[in-house]
């Protein structure tokens, strides 16, 4: 990953007019031509900030850097670990790196779970912030409280909202889901549970909806209800499943999840996919190191990312009056996670 000094090697310039440039665009203390070649070399060398630095919790505070006028962004996740969460991640680093090459910089990563929406303002209200991207599953109380308040706001994630009069850049978490779930029944797939969460949760609805479709027993034996992490998964599976009815194959509601399905079932003395199938949802740069490689359905996070921040910017700047959606589309990554089963 570039840093400040590889921009500066390749400007001539020092760090702490790089640094000035980048958190501050509009700094009269660079001349035209020293910006020129900080954001050339920017783009060139791929640099973005640490936003991982950014990443605290609502209520732990909130890192204080550098503002760059009023051209300050913030994201607002609601999820309770999106630091540590790979998805939240790269998301993330997209909507940093596209607001830099604007002009902008994204000051504030917060968890929003279970706070407040007032105390969320509160904490929001003391920079002028130009625009807020919303991340993850959200209930539209907030996104409607939240737009009242800041006039750009852009909400991202799996889970649409249909017939919501503000502007989103989504993946069909619903359909995504049911391409999974009917990529495991045209393998041969007939007995198919579902680990992750349940209350309004597309995802878990796609995989009803597709064994719905498909003519399949829906069993409450074989769906296990976990928060969407690694730990949770892990311990959830060796709590529910039972040896002697097992389904043949899991479809778990991100990577995280299932590969915390695939350490408890190899605890359980289980093997992937011989004894039993699995499949994520996200593509996280995990899913490919783990043993064996998880087959996943692939979720355009840096185009989620990067398409939030110039639509977010777009609005600010041009004061559009229209209602946009833009939906990227997702893929099967086929791996080696799911067996066939022959008739």
């Amino acid at each position: 990953m570039a840093t400040l000094k590889d921009i500066a090697r390749e400007t001539g310039l020092s760090i702490s007019t790089i640094s000035r440039v980048i958190n501050d665009p509009s700094s009269t203390r660079a001349s035209e031509e020293s910006k020129r070649k900080i954001w050339k070399a920017v783009r060139m060398l791929g640099y973005v900030p640490n936003a991982s630095a950014r990443q605290l919790r609502l209520g732990e505070g909130i890192e204080q850097v550098p503002a760059a006028g009023n051209k300050i962004l913030a994201c607002l996740t609601t999820r309770p670990f999106a630091s540590t969460d790979p998805f939240f991640n790269e998301i993330t680093q997209a909507v940093s790196s596209a607001a830099i090459q604007r002009g902008y910089v994204l000051k504030y990563l917060i968890s929003s779970y279970n706070m407040d929406p007032r105390e969320i303002l509160k904490s929001l209200t003391d920079d002028h912030i130009a625009g807020i991207i919303i991340l993850g599953k959200a209930k539209t109380e907030l996104l409607v409280y939240l737009h009242q308040h800041f006039n750009v706001t852009i909400y991202c994630s799996l889970n649409p909202k249909e017939n919501f009069r503000y502007n989103q850049v989504v993946c069909d978490g619903f359909s995504a889901s049911k391409a999974a779930v009917q990529y495991l029944i045209d393998r041969g797939h007939k007995k198919i549970g579902y680990v992750g969460e349940l209350v309004d949760e597309v995802r878990y609805k796609g995989y009803h909806s597709a064994l719905k479709e498909n003519g399949l027993e829906f069993s409450w034996k074989h769906i296990v209800e976990s928060e969407l992490g690694m730990d949770s998964a892990c311990d959830r599976i060796k709590k529910k499943l039972q040896l002697n009815d097992l389904p043949t194959a899991l479809f778990c509601a991100n990577d995280a999840t299932a590969i915390g399905t695939m350490k408890a079932l190899k605890e359980m003395n289980l093997s992937v996919p011989q004894d039993i199938s699995v499949i994520g949802i996200d593509d996280i740069e995990m899913s490919r190191y783990v043993s064996p490689m998880l087959t996943t359905v692939y979720i355009p996070k840096t185009d989620l990312g990067t398409v939030s921040a110039q639509m977010l910017i777009d609005l600010i700047e041009e004061h559009y009056s229209s209602v946009m959606k833009i939906e990227l589309p997702y893929t099967i990554i086929e791996r080696q996670t799911v067996r066939r089963i022959r008739p």
